[in-house]
């Protein structure tokens, strides 16, 4: 009996706006945050539920429609009624807001994407202005043409399923490739995951594998030949993998278990490596993220090389080859279908890295990425110590859980205590409240941290020292952990103290 009372006040609010011409200027979308069951509970009203609707209404909507899926039946019987009147969704929110966005101005793809983050996890499942208005001209990139599938599994050590934030940088790690390999445009192509269920993992006793899906959607305007099909696998497998070691809250590793056949095509560089891999059976496919330019060598190596013939025992001392190597393919190097092993470890980070001098240094630092994954950085200053820093800072901004993992290639320094590793940090003032997680030049490890500014900085170190080692740290909420993990080791050892930091709780 209330509903004629909406609908006169609906109708009133929508003569005022003809009145004054706004009409074709004006759309109205009525949501909730919870849908509502179907069906009545006791009391004769409706309890929360899962999936709902909206109504929308304006003078350029193409109204009279239904958009979206509509249930085939209210039975229980129904394949999306999961009881009592609960209906599982079958379009998200970010699609209608999708097209209301564009509506509003926002076509830059980048734009669309700060606005409505979440709506890369949906694919092609979204509505543009044309599908909502009159007057809307846009057309959904990277969707109508070729579509493929890749399942992709993680075992993590609770029952849940990818969050939203971690579903995104699995399709970021795999579209970042897609675009180098198949030379595309990003807005040319989608991903999202799809069709999550949690299983016991028979490979990891203890722990649960979460099986999903990643879906590729590329542009109609792209030819299907163009793009392959394996290579697409084989860019989704390397992609899951890199998020279960670096993205994945809690997640094996995946790319530290060595593949199982040998390599087809070997690696070619400049200088011979002074730390060659070894492994009981090398790997068939080159890393996963191979040089897009390889180099090549002026001169056949005379110095370590391996043999040719992998033995079924690795030798811990490299054999010495009095012939050259043969001349460097070049071939354009594939993409991994399964990671290798150390020392191919260097990946890919999604975010771009700025870098600035804290505090006063003396001579100006600089920080850059030399090659795919592998950054370079240089500073001075007195040290990270006491109530102010000065140093050189590589950082980007990030909000909320994070972890951070860097693998300590090498170091070169002059003073004892210079270091190099991870740092959360409140600000970029000098006494700003900091985590860290550092290697010494002459010191070892050390675990240090200034719970607030201007407050003195207290360490936590042991002394051992190496050439190179893993540095992770973890924040959940505004508590903060460290690990290290040597390069000869597959174990990561918590390190110094767990602590609270309430001033970086959310940065």
């Amino acid at each position: 009996n209330k509903l004629p009372s909406l609908n006169h006040a609906v109708a009133t609010f929508w003569a005022e706006i003809k009145a004054q011409g706004l009409e074709n200027s004006v759309t109205v979308v009525q949501g909730s945050e919870f849908g509502r069951t179907i069906s009545p509970n006791s009391n004769k009203g409706s309890d929360h539920a899962w999936g709902g609707n909206y109504f929308m209404f304006g003078g350029d909507v193409k109204g009279g429609k239904i958009m979206g899926e509509y249930p085939k039946s209210f039975s229980e019987s129904d394949p999306i009624n999961i009881g009592r009147g609960r209906l599982i969704p079958t379009t998200s929110w970010d699609a209608l807001f999708y097209g209301l966005t564009q509506w509003m101005g926002i076509t830059d793809q980048d734009e669309i994407e700060y606005v409505l983050p979440n709506s890369q996890n949906f694919g092609c499942n979204l509505f543009t202005d044309y599908d909502l208005f009159n007057t809307g001209t846009q057309v959904l990139n990277g969707c109508g043409g070729a579509e493929h599938t890749t399942p992709i599994t993680f075992q993590v050590p609770e029952i849940r399923m990818l969050t939203g934030g971690e579903q995104k940088q699995v399709c970021k790690l795999a579209m970042r490739t897609v675009s180098r390999k198949f030379n595309l445009d990003r807005s040319k192509a989608r991903c999202y995951v799809a069709g999550q269920i949690i299983e016991d993992s028979i490979i990891a006793p203890g722990m649960y594998d979460v099986n999903g899906i990643a879906v590729l959607n590329f542009d109609g305007g792209i030819p299907a030949s163009m793009i392959s099909i394996a290579e697409v696998e084989a860019i989704s497998k390397a992609a899951s993998a890199t998020a279960s070691d670096f993205v994945i809250s809690g997640a094996l590793p995946q790319s530290e278990a060595p593949s199982s056949m040998p390599s087809m095509q070997p690696s070619t560089s400049l200088q011979p490596s002074m730390n060659p891999s070894m492994s009981a059976m090398p790997s068939m496919p080159p890393s996963e993220y191979p040089s897009f330019v390889p180099s090549q060598s002026a001169q056949p190596s005379v110095t370590l090389t391996i043999s040719t013939v992998p033995s079924i025992v690795p030798s811990s001392v490299p054999s010495l080859s009095g012939i050259p190597t043969p001349a460097p393919t070049t071939q354009a190097p594939s993409i991994s279908i399964q990671p290798t092993p150390h020392p191919t470890a260097r990946k890919v980070f999604e975010e771009e890295f700025r870098g600035m001098d804290i505090g006063y240094v003396g001579i100006t630092g600089q920080s850059y990425e030399a090659e795919s994954g592998l950054y370079i950085v240089q500073g001075s200053g007195a040290d990270i110590w006491s109530s102010f820093d000065q140093f050189h800072y590589m950082y980007l901004e990030t909000s909320g859980d994070a972890t951070f993992t860097v693998l300590i290639e090498g170091f070169e320094a002059q003073q004892e205590w210079a270091k190099g590793g991870i740092m959360f940090r409140d600000s970029l003032g000098a006494s700003s409240s900091y985590y860290s997680m550092f290697l010494t030049y002459s010191n070892g490890l050390a675990n240090q941290r200034r719970i607030c500014t201007n407050c003195d900085s207290t360490l936590y170190g042991d002394g051992i020292t190496y050439a190179s080692v893993w540095l992770r740290v973890s924040k959940v909420g505004n508590v903060f952990k460290a690990f290290y993990r040597p390069t000869t080791s597959s174990d990561w050892t918590t390190y110094g103290e767990v602590i609270s930091i309430d001033s970086i709780s959310s940065n």
